[in-house]
């Protein structure tokens, strides 16, 4: 008796630096941006693809008006399950935290569904959760919920 088990069909993985400089003269700003960008991909047979983001760049904005620095991690996911080919799971989570001169912390986080039906139709579902804090008060954010619900028809060859 064999048994053969390959569990990643597909990996991809990526990494680089950037050293970036933009200049606005029409509006009378620059930014400056250094930092590193990591991105990785798994696909597990047909049936689960996991994607995962993370950067971390010093940007520094130059204006008429006021200068300032801005470190920013942000880490982003995604997980997509489809255990038939009419249903899909799917769900992630993105976090942007900006720091120094400025003060800011995001959270998004989604899951939905995907039911395919006859030849060209199929029911979708989705909840997102938004969370936004500046850190101005003490213990007070500001959040969103957001429900989706469609129907929805292919139309053409695509």
């Amino acid at each position: 008796m064999e048994v053969k088990f390959v569990p990643l069909k597909e990996i991809n993985l990526k990494f680089r630096y950037e050293d970036k400089e933009r200049q606005n003269p029409d509006i009378f700003t620059s930014t400056k941006d250094r930092g590193y960008i990591s991105y990785a991909s798994f696909t597990l047979k047909d049936w689960l693809d996991i994607q995962l983001n993370y950067y971390f760049l010093t940007v520094k904005h130059e204006n008429s008006v006021k200068n300032f620095k801005v470190d920013n991690n942000t880490f982003t996911s995604t997980a997509i399950l489809k255990p038939s080919d009419k249903f899909t799971l799917s769900g992630g989570w993105n976090h942007i935290d900006l720091r120094k001169d400025l003060d800011i912390r995001k959270d998004g986080f989604t899951l939905g569904f995907e039911y395919s039906f006859w030849k060209d139709f199929s029911f979708q579902g989705n909840y997102e959760l938004y969370t936004y804090d500046d850190y101005i008060e003490y213990l007070n954010y500001y959040g969103a919920n957001v429900y989706k619900i469609s129907l929805t028809r292919k139309f053409g060859g695509i």
